[in-house]
């Protein structure tokens, strides 16, 4: 999802796509 999805959307700092495919999703969205 990661590469397809944030990507794509010229997201290219390596750090931020590592957080995002490691850091589980619950954490990114509010409650």
């Amino acid at each position: 999802m990661v590469l397809e999805q944030i990507a794509a959307r010229d997201v290219r700092d390596a750090r931020v796509l590592d957080a995002m495919r490691d850091v589980p999703r619950h954490f990114f969205v509010p409650e």
